[in-house]
């Protein structure tokens, strides 16, 4: 029997931990917050069987609702681009909610919760990862997931031979403000889902949906965290085209950073593995990473199975490469929110390429539809007719076309570097991959 501990209590990281209990294992989940504070006070969207494909029990039917469709504005909300009516059923949870649900299972299963208590790092025994240090003293284990979120001092403290990113910089991080508002009486709105991009003049993204009981409003850039000031701002700004938005904060009201980038290069270590944030398992550009933290705390957990108590870096690598190859089943075609890593890469390479246009360049972009909602938002490349299309209604904006072809050069390389992963864990043939993977962020 080994003995496991989950350095936070995400997503991911609970998963893992219920599966790694359920087949016999010691495991600990060390958490800073208390129970009652875990998770953020807003609703989050998973898919309708997350939680029993991965062994909890399905938030009841009541959750499941038909989405919302993303439509998307132009910084000068002149421009407007509808997406197909497609339809699709997803949860809506309280984030507390699910946590809950997470938590509950994994106690019936065995696992030890120490809340309250602060992770200071790792505890590194001969140069490999041999537990964690909290404010509490160390605790000794056979082996760490990393569940920590963007900024884990476990990984932050890794050490210094390790190939994985210690922290994220500037242009991977995603600083927001969320609330959920009082939603007025006035007429149904046609667009439920309205996305802003370089609302305010920011690099990053603002939304506001009208829901059922509320009205959802998010505020976020890439450039650091928003003051007060650019908040009230925003929201000022909002509500002048938003009649149902109210004043009255009924939750939130507060901020979070997320993970704004493909998945890191290298996530494994000798006695350590990140889920999650921790290894920024998120969408760029396309939202909550809840399903992809807990299908990937499954994959852990089978690998960790599979490792016969030797917990290295060349047995990880199983977990990481899997991860990094898996393709949506038929039933889910990538465009339906099931994405393939090279997919998620890809669009990461767009976010970056995005992030670096001036708002006039994306007001272009908009009102010449030379970006549909498909290629910004789902990373479907243009096929050679619709580009000479493009190319020959927009030749005065030669330049803007010129950073589209290099956009898209660039997304089609780095998913050929996505397949080029080594299947097995040699320390220079990683470092060079990884190395290659992690271009654009220096």
């Amino acid at each position: 029997m080994s003995h496991f501990i989950v350095a936070g209590a995400g997503h991911g990281g609970l998963t893992a931990a219920l599966a790694l209990a359920r087949a016999g294992h010691r495991v600990e989940v060390i958490e800073r917050r208390e129970e009652t504070a875990l998770g953020y006070d807003w609703t989050d969207v998973a898919e309708p069987h997350v939680c029993s494909r991965n062994g909890f029990e399905d938030p009841p039917a009541a959750h499941l609702r038909t989405a919302y469709w993303n439509t998307l504005i132009s910084p000068s909300k002149r421009s407007y681009k509808r997406p197909p009516m497609l339809e699709c059923r997803e949860v809506h949870i309280w984030r507390k909610e699910l946590l809950r649900i997470l938590v509950d299972g994994c106690k019936q299963a065995g696992v030890v919760f120490r809340f309250g208590t602060a992770l200071l790092g790792p505890l590194l025994e001969n140069g490999r990862v041999a537990g964690v240090r909290t404010d509490a003293g160390d605790f000794p284990a056979d082996m760490v997931i990393d569940a920590a979120g963007v900024h884990s001092p476990i990984r932050a403290g890794l050490p210094e031979r390790s190939m994985v990113p210690k922290k994220l910089g500037e242009g991977q991080l995603f600083h927001c403000w969320r609330g959920l508002f009082e939603r007025l009486p006035g007429e149904e709105p046609r667009d439920h889902f309205k996305t802003y991009f370089y609302h305010m003049g920011r690099k990053g993204i603002s939304w506001v949906i009208a829901d059922e009981d509320h009205m959802d409003v998010l505020i976020g850039g890439m450039e650091g965290p928003l003051s007060q000031e650019e908040i009230a701002a925003a929201l000022d700004d909002l509500r002048e085209d938003n009649p149902l938005l109210g004043t009255k904060l009924l939750h939130g009201g507060h901020c979070a950073v997320i993970p704004m980038r493909r998945p890191l290069g290298v996530f494994v270590e000798d006695g350590y593995a990140a889920v999650g944030d921790s290894a920024a398992m998120t969408d760029p550009f396309g939202g909550s990473g809840i399903n992809l933290a807990m299908d990937a705390g499954t994959l852990l957990a089978g690998v960790l199975l599979r490792c016969g108590g030797v917990y290295s870096a060349e047995n990880l690598w199983e977990y990481q490469h899997r991860f990094f190859t898996w393709r949506p089943p038929a039933e889910f075609p990538e465009g339906t929110g099931a994405k393939s890593t090279e997919a998620r890469a890809e669009t990461d390479v767009f976010k970056n390429t995005l992030m670096s246009f001036s708002p006039a360049e994306i007001e272009l972009l908009f009102e010449r539809d030379i970006l549909s909602v498909e290629l910004a938002f789902l990373g479907q490349a243009l096929g050679p007719k619709d580009a000479l299309r493009l190319a020959l209604r927009n030749m005065d904006q030669i330049g803007l076309l010129v950073k589209l072809v290099k956009m898209l050069n660039a997304g089609g390389k780095i998913r050929k570097i996505v397949r080029r992963i080594p299947v097995a864990y040699e320390s220079a043939a990683v470092g060079a991959w990884a190395r290659e993977y992690e271009m654009f962020y220096g």
